[in-house]
């Protein structure tokens, strides 16, 4: 199994790589999360997960957390994505608490944000 590693993340290749960030990310909001997991990249996608205690996407103004998502993506991956040898499909979730992923708890509040890679920017893909 091939590992990359980078400043915020790192992940096992074709593999679901369940990890613990211990030094938490200040995002551009002032929010701190810290890496939860990372999925794949499976299929062309890449799935990194993040906490934030006490999140909450309904109070944080949509453009910021665009802002914040968008440089989870940027920090997070790009400097790891051209040894994929492809340009997977990244998805960046904030939650306020850990959770399993694909099991629904109407508890855990969260927002997720879907981007393409195009060089060094990734670009916003609204569901």
């Amino acid at each position: 199994m091939r590992v990359l590693s980078g400043p915020v993340v790192a992940f096992a290749l074709g593999a679901t790589c369940a990890v613990a960030s211990p030094d938490p990310v200040v995002l551009p909001s002032g929010i701190s999360a810290r890496l939860h997991e990372v999925i794949g990249p499976e299929e062309g996608h890449l799935r990194l997960r993040y906490v934030a205690d006490g999140f909450d996407p309904l109070g944080v103004d949509p453009e910021v957390l665009l802002a914040d998502m968008t440089f989870l993506c940027e920090n997070s991956v790009l400097p790891e994505v051209e040894a994929l040898g492809t340009s997977p499909r990244i998805t960046v979730s904030i939650a306020d608490r850990p959770a399993e992923f694909g099991v629904l708890d109407t508890d855990v509040r969260q927002s997720f944000e879907a981007f393409t890679i195009d060089g060094d920017t990734c670009i916003w893909e609204a569901f």
